[in-house]
């Protein structure tokens, strides 16, 4: 029963990306080197912070934090995000992400279809990257919940 409800909230936050995607590519159009870039990352910051609260994965020193075993905790470590140092959980995905970004910024300045194609990449990438990060968030959320399940047996 418990796994369904995780299962329900995450279609809920499936149907946000594409809004969020919407927005990043509103934002490509922006004539200004870096913008869409900038704004890119506001959302995506935001929106996995979202969905890690929205689905009651612990933050890292928290005290239900604490109550998980250490391999949970390190998956949740494993795919926290810094906003300091813009650490990411994947580093593959981070690669992925700045090198669409990079190749955005060059599209853009081509001369009637650029600021179109630029938005086009950026509204995929921008939802490949949320979906993807949905998952982990997904899956990391139900290992909390069966372990926090367990626990309360126990006890």
């Amino acid at each position: 029963m418990h796994q369904l409800r995780c299962c329900k909230a995450t279609s809920v936050l499936k149907r946000r990306v594409w809004k969020v995607a919407a927005a990043s590519a509103a934002a490509a159009f922006i004539p200004v080197p870096g913008a869409a870039t900038a704004t890119d990352l506001v959302l995506i910051l935001r929106e996995i912070s979202f969905y890690r609260s929205f689905l009651d994965v612990p933050k890292d020193g928290s005290h239900k934090f604490s109550l998980l075993s250490l391999a949970t905790q390190n998956e949740i470590k494993a795919m926290g995000v810094n906003l300091s140092s813009l650490r990411l959980g994947s580093v593959w995905l981070l690669a992925a992400f700045v090198s669409v970004q990079a190749i955005e910024e060059v599209v853009r300045f081509v001369p009637f279809l650029g600021k179109g194609v630029a938005s086009a990449m950026a509204m995929c990438s921008t939802s490949y990257f949320l979906k993807i990060w949905l998952e982990k968030t997904e899956k990391t959320a139900l290992l909390v919940l069966q372990e926090t399940l367990n626990n309360l047996q126990i006890d």
